[in-house]
């Protein structure tokens, strides 16, 4: 079996999620609405976490006095899956795919993206907001949810394997990534 080090898949992303949440506190920013920093365990198992979470809301032991459904108290979920590998480090580019049913989330990315360093590329991936995926934004999905995944250019070579080691992250790719993120959200909080 071998140890499986998942520098990419999904340390990439939790790298990703608490280096957005120390950028916040940073800022100092007083947000309009509450941030909630979640990471979810049994994706590959069926999407455990984020559907427990989005099948259990309003939930006393995550928003104390909180009443109001999960729609009316969730107003944009972001998902970090696999954002530290790029197919050209000297083009890196990360995957951004939304809802559809909230086009407002491209024009945001495309806005942001003119303040990022170049060379810096996006790859549009429109989805359907259906509920399908095969990641944790697809119970948000369901539930008409605005969201946006932030994803890999196309599976490697490592997917899974033991060769998903940190020496293959592109630093460079995921630092980018997460201000593109930052950018967005920050947006959503002016």
């Amino acid at each position: 079996v071998g140890i499986h080090p998942g520098a990419d898949d999904n340390a990439s992303g939790i790298v990703a999620l608490l280096s957005l949440a120390k950028m916040m506190k940073a800022a100092d920013i007083v947000p309009q609405y509450t941030i909630l920093f979640c990471a979810w365990d049994g994706e590959e198992k069926g999407l455990l976490g984020s559907k427990f979470f989005v099948n259990t809301w309003p939930s006393e032991t995550v928003v104390p006095g909180c009443e109001a459904s999960l729609k009316e108290s969730v107003v944009h979920y972001m998902n970090f899956d696999m954002v530290g590998r790029t197919l050209d480090p000297a083009k890196p580019a990360t995957t951004f795919a939304w809802n559809d049913n909230f086009p407002e989330l491209k024009q945001d990315c495309i806005d942001v993206l003119t303040t990022i360093e170049q060379p810096f590329g996006v790859i549009y991936d429109r989805r359907l907001g259906d509920g399908k995926g095969g990641s944790d934004y697809a119970p948000f999905s369901k539930r008409n949810i605005p969201f946006v995944a932030w994803m890999e250019e196309e599976l490697h070579e490592d997917y899974h394997k033991p060769g998903d080691t940190p020496d293959k992250i592109h630093w460079e790719r995921l630092r980018k990534t997460v201000l593109l993120a930052y950018g967005i959200l920050y947006g959503w909080e002016k």
